[in-house]
């Protein structure tokens, strides 16, 4: 493989990386509306917690509606979560390639020290 293909090689790779990053149009991460959608569910939870009156607690049916907004926003973390970890994985990806064509660069222009 010349170092020209090696570099095409690498580009594609650092691409790969920046199209699934987040604000990016056709990426599959859209952590705008999933925080957007965090938000509603944390005021749901806290209208839920809200309306709870610790004294009318007699049976686990009372705290239900509470558990269950409380698991949907611990559901929707976890989204996010998986979601920037895939995008931490491509931006190091892409960070590294582009780190291998500087070093691909800078072997191929040995002259470059010259000046």
């Amino acid at each position: 493989m010349t170092n020209r293909d090696n570099i095409l090689r690498l580009i594609t790779q650092v691409s790969s990386g920046l199209y699934v990053l987040p604000g990016q149009p056709h990426t599959a991460s859209r952590l705008d509306a999933d925080f957007r959608t965090l938000e509603k569910l944390s005021d749901a939870a806290m209208m839920e917690f809200n309306a709870i009156h610790p004294g009318e607690i007699d049976e686990a049916f009372k705290v239900k509606g509470l558990h269950d907004r409380l698991h949907a926003v611990v559901v929707q973390l976890r989204a996010i979560r998986h979601a920037l970890d895939v995008a931490d994985n491509a931006a190091e990806k892409a960070l590294q390639a582009v780190r291998e064509i500087g070093a691909a660069v800078e072997e191929s222009n040995p002259e470059d020290d010259a000046l």
